[in-house]
């Protein structure tokens, strides 16, 4: 049962705050899969964030994106070390718990566009070639497997 934002419980509140902590979640997972997160890719991830908050057609999705990118500091803040991780674990239970099949569906593909636009943002030879690290690919698609609850997706 979705519930409206005054009447939150707790454990909705924190569920919530992972969806919102997510998108720059899944950016440090792609972004650090080389070692080092690069300034390009995460301009990239900030950029591609904000059109999708222009121009994505989910209310939902654009208030999550929304939030995200008004909390940026505070979330890399508290990002560190193995939060990032269990932040991670939670998404699907947090995407069970608060958004429909629609929403989650679309949630889930546009933290995979993000995750593939950072990937690209860097890499390459002078920027020509492969963009995109084969590490970052098999990051990218366990992540994507994990969200999409796919047994022995391990990121």
């Amino acid at each position: 049962s979705k519930s409206t934002r005054d009447e939150r419980t707790e454990e909705e509140k924190m569920l919530h705050s992972v969806l919102v902590s997510a998108p720059i979640a899944a950016v440090l997972a792609i972004a650090g899969a080389d070692g080092k997160v690069d300034e390009k890719e995460f301009a990239a991830a900030v950029e591609f964030m904000t059109e999708l908050v222009k121009k994505d057609g989910s209310v939902v999705l654009r208030q999550i994106y929304a939030e995200s990118i008004s909390q940026l500091k505070p979330i890399l803040g508290m990002l560190t070390g193995d939060t990032l991780a269990k932040v991670m674990a939670s998404v699907p239970q947090a995407m069970d718990r608060l958004l429909d099949d629609k929403d989650k569906a679309l949630f889930v593909d546009s933290l995979v566009r993000l995750m593939q636009a950072t990937a690209a943002a860097s890499g390459g030879f002078l920027s020509f070639g492969e963009n995109i690290s084969r590490k970052e690919r098999k990051r990218i698609a366990a992540i994507e497997a994990m969200l999409l609850g796919i047994d022995g997706a391990d990121a």
